[in-house]
């Protein structure tokens, strides 16, 4: 039995295809981009996350967890920031992601406002204490 060489990895950069229907699929693009943020190709995610026309809710986690799990949490907090301005509600996973770097940077008073904004909007089946706990751990 021969064993084959592995395939090079290619780049799947939805802005080089406009005629595919790439530009548009939100879903594909949140892909790509949760896909990049994981392997720690930020700058490719973050180029990706910046030409995207239309973000939603996944679109922003995906680079804020990003950033967060790469240990750039500065950004993470900026980009968090940043996504308060827009009309898009953040759900556990957006405010884990957050909370875990404002731990990591030491920003107490900080961490305490974005959870109190976290705990008064989000509906959810488990507790906001429950996810923020499994986070920060």
């Amino acid at each position: 039995m021969q064993v084959r060489k592995p395939r090079e990895t290619v780049c799947v950069d939805p802005w080089q295809r406009r005629d595919n229907g790439f530009i548009s699929n939100l879903q594909l693009n949140n892909s790509l981009m949760n896909l990049y943020a994981r392997h720690g190709d930020l700058i490719r995610a973050r180029n990706l996350f910046d030409r995207m026309p239309k973000r939603d809710v996944g679109s922003w986690t995906a680079m804020i967890s990003g950033y967060s799990r790469s240990g750039y949490h500065l950004s993470a907090l900026l980009l968090f920031k940043q996504m308060r301005g827009e009309p898009v509600r953040a759900n556990d996973f957006t405010y884990g992601s957050v909370l875990k770097s404002c731990k990591d940077l030491g920003c107490l008073k900080e961490g305490m406002q974005i959870w109190l904004c976290g705990e008064r909007e989000i509906c959810r089946e488990l507790s906001f204490e429950e996810c923020i706990a499994f986070s920060l751990c």
